[in-house]
C-alpha cells in the first residue's frame, strides 16, 4: 500500500472558533486518507466538503497536525490555495482542515 494512503486530513465542521487562544471548540472531526482528497482539485474540493459535512462549507482553511491554529492558518480560498495545501499534504502525515460556517474574521483575530 503506498505511503500517503496512511496520511490522513482531518476535516472539522459544525464547531466554532474562539479568539482567545484561537482553537476550534465543539466541532466534528472525519478522517480522509490523502489518497481521496488528492483525486479531487479545486472546483471539487468545496463540494466533496459538503457532502462529507452534509452541510456548507463557507470559509475553509488548514493547518498542519499539531501547528497551533494562530502559528499555522491558511485559507483555502482558490486554485492556487489548494495547490499548496496539497504541497502541505505531500509534506506532512496530518493535515487538519477547518470549515467556518459563520464567516469569522480568523486573520483579524490573529494579529
Amino acid at each position: 500500500m503506498a505511503e500517503d494512503a496512511y496520511t490522513i486530513v482531518n476535516v472539522h465542521y459544525q464547531g466554532l472558533f474562539t479568539p482567545t487562544p484561537l482553537i476550534y471548540f465543539d466541532g466534528v472531526k472525519a478522517s480522509v486518507p490523502q489518497t481521496v482528497v488528492k483525486k479531487t482539485n479545486f472546483d471539487d474540493f468545496i463540494p466533496f466538503l459538503e457532502k462529507l459535512t452534509n452541510g456548507r462549507c463557507r470559509d475553509v482553511y488548514y493547518c498542519p497536525h499539531e501547528v497551533m491554529l494562530s502559528e499555522g492558518l491558511h485559507a483555502i480560498q482558490n486554485n492556487c490555495d489548494f495547490n499548496e495545501f496539497l504541497e502541505d499534504m505531500n509534506k506532512k502525515k496530518r493535515l487538519d482542515v477547518y470549515v467556518d460556517h459563520h464567516h469569522e474574521p480568523l486573520f483579524d483575530w490573529i494579529r
